[in-house]
């Protein structure tokens, strides 16, 4: 729910965060060629750990690419981590650091690796795979009990109208 309704989860989840500062917000970009062998290494150099993910082109004549990339330490497999990019000089205008978000934006960003069941390899992952593994036997289990007790509620009925017993009493 919390993955379709975003807007409302993340005002929910925003109780967890303190008095919040304003985010900067960037210039518009200049129209350009984004020189990605420029760029990419520059990005990597903020954050040496991380795999580049992916490459976001400019929507629109004054917006900027930008590069996502994956923290070890993040459960999404793509990350949440950006690097905007101004096209015309291919230069570093923005940062978003997913480890550095605030709590409630973590928090909404957990939803999805948690949905999906990709926690990764570590001990953390194998929990994840081990509690997800007994939550779907604990279902079949309820299903199988609901279904034995609704196919044996007539057999019980049928053996009380044939030896002539009451229909709510204890045999006897």
């Amino acid at each position: 729910a919390g993955m379709v309704f975003s807007k409302e989860a993340k005002a929910v989840m925003s109780v967890f965060d303190g008095p919040r500062e304003t985010e900067p917000v960037l210039a518009p970009a200049q129209a350009g060629d984004v020189d990605w062998m420029a760029a990419l290494p520059e990005a990597q150099n903020l954050f040496p750990d991380a795999r580049i993910r992916m490459v976001i082109w400019p929507r629109g004549k004054q917006s900027h690419a930008r590069v996502r990339l994956k923290q070890a330490s993040e459960w999404l497999p793509n990350g949440r981590t950006y690097v905007s990019v101004d096209p015309a000089s291919s230069s570093l205008t923005g940062i978003e650091d997913a480890l550095t978000a605030p709590r409630s934006e973590q928090l909404y960003n957990s939803f999805y690796p948690l949905h999906s069941g990709q926690l990764g390899q570590g001990i953390a992952g194998r929990f994840y795979d081990g509690f997800v593994a007994l939550t779907g036997l604990g279902l079949f289990l309820l299903g199988a009990v609901g279904c034995y007790a609704f196919l044996t509620k007539p057999l019980r009925f049928r053996m009380r109208r044939r030896y002539g017993l009451a229909p709510h009493s204890p045999p006897s």
